[in-house]
């Protein structure tokens, strides 16, 4: 995508509105925002980088036929008089992750999903590919903050950890389904009645929605003893690569973790348990 653009972020101050907003100002786009309250480290990070609105609020004013994208947050309603002005002046619109995609389009995109540890195999993946020195692209949230850490570039690859959040609040479909995945994680997928908005049927579903949307010559990587995941991934389209993990073996030896290879080979590690070694084999697979 060319880097001269006008993008304008409805909500600019949500926890990846602002880091996607930050990162393509950097590459030389221009970018403006709007959002009816605006927190830390969002406030911060915006000040920083010269993009915090001036005023609070949303005003139709601020949407002109010369954006060549306006970007709508996840708690965007539908009648936010910026929306209803790029939707008359026949703008693009675009949710976050729809726009990741467009941004995207002509990459190989990873997208990580599941209730559990995705974002810990998106880092391990990029762990790995930077220490490689390869030129990849990322959008994965910080353990344990509603943070984001997001690179773009020209990269040819993006990892994504893939959100199960609605894109918006006018439709269910989670985030992870627009990224348009090639090849897709699935980590442990666990319906919880008392966070979900949804109930453990159509929860289900949506991780069905995003195998199905797996293209010919696509690969799903899935964790053979999650129930949901190996009932979702033994359709065995024949135009998908399906590979299944399990935890990578390991031993506990003198006070110390370590991986062990096909043959025999120790590699110590600073991380130990069943589930950390089950995360660390999606990442190897991927």
């Amino acid at each position: 995508m060319e880097n001269n653009k006008k993008i304008h972020f409805i909500g600019i101050g949500g926890s990846l509105m602002h880091n996607v907003a930050i990162a393509l100002h950097h590459l030389g786009f221009t970018v403006t925002g709007s959002d009816d309250d605006v927190k830390d480290p969002s406030r911060s990070k915006l000040l920083k980088n010269n993009l915090l609105p001036q005023h609070t609020g949303f005003d139709a004013d601020r949407i002109q036929a010369g954006l060549d994208y306006v970007i709508f947050g996840r708690l965007t309603q539908k009648d936010n008089p910026e929306l209803l002005k790029a939707q008359q002046l026949g703008l693009k619109v675009f949710t976050c992750p729809e726009f990741i995609h467009e941004f995207a389009l002509h990459k190989q995109r990873l997208v990580v999903v599941g209730s559990h540890g995705r974002d810990v195999v998106a880092h391990m993946i990029m762990h790995v590919l930077r220490s490689l020195g390869r030129k990849t692209d990322c959008l994965i949230a910080r353990a344990a903050t509603s943070d984001y850490e997001v690179e773009l570039s020209n990269a040819p690859v993006i990892v994504i950890d893939g959100s199960e959040s609605p894109s918006t609040p006018l439709y269910h479909t989670p985030q992870f389904i627009k990224y348009k995945h090639h090849i897709g994680v699935l980590t442990d997928i666990t319906w919880n009645e008392e966070t979900s908005a949804l109930n453990e049927n159509d929860f289900i579903r949506q991780y069905d929605l995003f195998a199905d949307a797996t293209p010919k010559g696509g690969m799903l990587i899935y964790h053979e003893s999650d129930k949901i995941a190996a009932v979702i991934c033994n359709k065995e389209r024949p135009d998908v690569l399906y590979i299944p993990y399990k935890a990578h073996p390991s031993a506990h030896d003198g006070g110390k973790d370590y991986l062990i290879g096909a043959g025999k080979e120790r590699a110590a590690v600073n991380f130990s348990g069943k589930q950390n070694y089950t995360l660390c084999s999606a990442a190897f697979e991927a």
